[in-house]
Parts: structure tokens; C-alpha cells; sequence
């Protein structure tokens, strides 16, 4: 690696997204209409979602929000 390059981060798609997290692809699209501001996936060149890790620990966080302490979108 050359000196003052990062590493670039690993990024996912919203199936692997899905497959990682348990949680519903359609359910991730609204969650990121809801949750812009903690939610924002890039996009590549053809439109597509890409994740982050940090992307994906939002949605974790979210859905045991949600999911677990019962928490309403509003909340």
C-alpha cells in the first residue's frame, strides 16, 4: 500500500445487505426514506445501493430498535 492511501472499505449490496442482516430489502429502502440523516448508502453509476459497515450497523441498531424493544418509527 502506498504511503497516505487508505485501504478502500468494503462495500455491500442490498441483497448482501439483506443476507447479512436479516432484514427485508424493501424494509432497508424504507428505513433509508425514514432515516435519511443516519442512512445513506452511495450509489454507483448505474443507481445502485452500496453499504457500508457503518451503513449496516445503523440498520442492525434500527431493527433491534424496532424489532426488539418495540420502539415505533416515530420513537
Amino acid at each position: 500500500m502506498k504511503p497516505g492511501k487508505l485501504p478502500e472499505e468494503t462495500l455491500y449490496s442490498i441483497a448482501q445487505v439483506n443476507a447479512i442482516t436479516g432484514v427485508a430489502k424493501p424494509t432497508i429502502r424504507f428505513w433509508e426514506k425514514e432515516f435519511r440523516d443516519f442512512l445513506n448508502p452511495l450509489r454507483t453509476q448505474g443507481n445502485q445501493r452500496r453499504y457500508s459497515r457503518t451503513d449496516i450497523e445503523t440498520i442492525e441498531r434500527i431493527n433491534h430498535l424496532v424489532r426488539v424493544e418495540g420502539f415505533t418509527l416515530e420513537g
